[in-house]
């Protein structure tokens, strides 16, 4: 453990969960992590959550241990992604489901909204595979005297779906 001023200690070797549950498969954000268990297809979540990332809004602290996502209890979970500040859930039936940050549209509802902790519908359309990043760029070659700003954008998040 490293400790540097007023800061946090930084844990440099691995701790154990604490979790009894079987996973199937875990995805992790840029302060957060997420899980589907085997047995029931639930999600978890623990770690930072400010932006409603792992599915509740807490501004100080994160959760631990992993803590259920509420909304999806109903549902068979297949597939997880986490992004820096937002998670998806991938139903056995097609559907996409997000949660966290979506002040740059990432959540892809429809709107851009700072923090959408429940689980939210994505569209109706069939999904068959996910992936959610952490930055994206839009290359496009730069003209004589353009701001480099201008040709390239980037964002903390992005959203990656792939459809049917």
């Amino acid at each position: 453990v490293k400790a540097g001023n007023d800061q946090a200690p930084t844990i440099v070797a691995p701790l154990p969960v604490p979790f009894d549950i079987p996973v199937n498969k875990i995805a992790a954000g840029r302060a957060h992590s997420v899980a589907i268990t085997k047995e029931t297809a639930q999600v978890y979540c623990w770690g930072a959550s400010a932006y409603g990332q792992c599915g509740h809004v807490l501004r100080r602290s994160g959760i631990a241990p992993p803590k259920l996502v509420e909304g999806l209890e109903d549902l068979r979970i297949i597939d997880i992604a986490a992004g820096s500040t937002h998670t998806l859930g991938l139903t056995s039936g097609g559907r996409l489901f997000s949660w966290g940050a979506g002040s740059e549209g990432q959540l892809g509802i429809g709107l851009t909204v700072g923090v959408q902790p429940r689980p939210k519908l994505v569209s109706d359309l069939d999904f068959v595979a996910i992936e959610a990043g952490q930055e994206w760029k839009n290359k496009k070659k730069k003209a004589p005297g353009q701001s480099p700003f201008d040709a390239s954008t980037s964002s903390d998040e992005s959203l990656s779906l792939n459809h049917i």
